[in-house]
């Protein structure tokens, strides 16, 4: 097998600099683990990205999650079919649909809740503004409608994980840091790992956030205390002991039993699907893999774990511009000299089936955008309005005076972005009384007009 540190310099981009951020990433084979970083940590102060560098993991925390999940069930304390509203009595009933939703169904994304993540973006507002849990349920619990009917489709959705995170403290009685730091971080010995639960939170030898905007970088703060779907920090060398504890069961709570239980895939009519306990669960070359990506608060991650043969390859990104999975998939394949590791998460950017609609000629446009010019549209689920122009064949979504969305139209009362689509409703006179809006893990907001 290749050297693993000629394999992770040899994959690494070479744009990457003290000056720009980068990546921390290792190689885990049995007891030998390699380690390289490369970039800032903080351009600001110029320090460097290192070995002991913390991380937000954004959605790599779900697999403690996932974990949690399988030994609280092995427990029995709390069961995989009971449904949400037993724990979440404030969970809306969505007309008896949102009553249908069990705990299974936030565990493998089949759920239908619409994404919180999602839902900010149809509001035009920025995930770090999400301050507190609180903010984030009240947020899921406005919602009146599910994005499909409970186990009919497989979703991504970070507030399944969220809820999941909520149902654990309240079954536990405990806050889900102090849980994790009980259950597996403490045990384990994990020492840089914790869970920020609050703003204030001290993160040491934190790696920033950083995005691209415009060709410009940018440190990016989030916010966000959300535990749950995300909310984990920690740096490489901790994950690499979490992989090994895993592998190897050592002799507390994470046994390989509960590792056995974490595998345990979902399915959807019968099917199976890849996602199991937080994480994706496949076989690449013969080997079982368990794959997690992260992305969010200037984040990109990706972690491949092979159980089987004791071998884990981990890339932490501190930039929207890092192609984290991309990295660990050459690194991996310069490693086992097989072919390149496929993504199975669903991700559909079309709304509509059917063949590519092409936006209206721009005088057939004006006539529709007509209709929606100088009007405002309100949704109780976000909380918030939009004013509607028409402007050079395009209909435009105001929030104050600035454009929070320009979309191109398809056809009467059907408009869309590159990750936008809007559905225009029309009353009995024929006049546009409402429509939905949605992108690709929030469907079909309600929004009603009010001017």
């Amino acid at each position: 097998m290749p050297n693993a540190k000629v394999a992770i310099v040899k994959n690494v981009p070479r744009t990457l600099s003290w000056r720009t951020p980068g990546i921390v990433a290792a190689v885990a084979r049995g007891d030998d683990v390699t380690t390289h970083a490369v970039g800032a940590a903080n351009l600001e102060y110029g320090i460097r990205l290192h070995a002991q560098s913390c991380f937000h993991l954004c959605s790599l925390t779900k697999q403690f999650i996932g974990f949690t999940v399988a030994l609280l069930v092995r427990q029995g304390a709390l069961s995989l079919q009971h449904r949400i509203r037993m724990y979440l009595p404030e969970f809306p009933t969505m007309q008896g649909v949102g009553d249908r939703i069990t705990v299974e169904h936030l565990l493998y994304h089949t759920s239908g809740v619409r994404d919180y993540v999602a839902l900010f973006g149809l509001a035009n507002r920025d995930e770090a503004t999400l301050q507190t849990e609180g903010s984030v349920l009240d947020l899921i619990v406005r919602q009146q409608a599910l994005n499909f009917d409970p186990g009919s489709q497989h979703l991504y959705s970070n507030s399944g994980y969220f809820l999941l995170g909520k149902i654990i403290e309240r079954v536990t009685s405990s806050k889900l840091g102090q849980l994790l730091h009980r259950e597996i971080f403490g045990p384990l010995r994990l020492r840089e790992t914790m869970v920020r639960d609050d703003e204030g939170s001290i993160i040491p030898n934190r790696a920033w956030g950083h995005r691209v905007v415009r060709g410009k970088v940018r440190q990016h703060i989030g916010l966000c205390s959300a535990a749950g779907a995300h909310g984990v920090y920690s740096t490489i060398g901790d994950l690499v002991e979490w992989d090994r504890s895993l592998v190897r069961g050592y002799g507390g709570p994470a046994s390989r039993d509960v590792l056995r239980d974490m595998e345990r895939r979902g399915n959807v009519g019968g099917r199976p699907i890849d996602y199991a306990f937080g994480m994706y669960v496949t076989r690449h070359e013969g080997h079982r893999l368990h794959y997690l990506v992260g992305g969010g608060d200037g984040y990109r991650h990706a972690h491949f774990r092979f159980p089987e043969i004791a071998m884990s390859v981990i890339v932490l990104g501190n930039s929207t511009a890092v192609a984290a999975y991309r990295l660990a998939a050459r690194i991996t394949k310069t490693l086992l000299g097989e072919t390149p590791i496929g993504r199975s998460e669903v991700r559909t950017r079309r709304l509509y089936d059917g063949p590519e609609v092409k936006a209206l000629p721009r005088g057939e446009a004006d006539l529709v955008t007509r209709r929606y010019d100088g009007t405002a549209f309100r949704s109780e689920e976000l909380d918030m309005t939009y004013r509607v122009a028409a402007a050079s064949g395009r209909l435009l979504l105001l929030k104050g005076t600035s454009v929070a969305h320009s979309l191109e139209v398809l056809g009467p009362d059907r408009f869309a972005s590159r990750y936008l689509w809007l559905e225009g409703v029309r009353d009995v006179r024929e006049r546009v009384s409402g429509f939905f809006l949605s992108n690709q893990y929030a469907r079909r907001v309600a929004f009603e007009r009010c001017m």
